[in-house]
């Protein structure tokens, strides 16, 4: 919810590149994440066997 007020606020010549820039830090967090998941179940599986 803060993130939508923040927006809102922000007057409508910034909100679009503001949008864009979340869009890429949260898409970059998730390849992040799904990187980090996949580099400790190899590991997992690895010492599992």
């Amino acid at each position: 919810m803060q993130a939508t007020a923040i927006i809102i606020l922000v007057s409508p010549s910034a909100t679009y590149p503001l949008i864009c820039s979340i869009n890429t830090a949260i898409l970059l967090n998730l390849n992040f994440v799904s990187a980090s998941l996949y580099i400790s179940s190899k590991l997992l599986i690895t010492k599992a066997s």
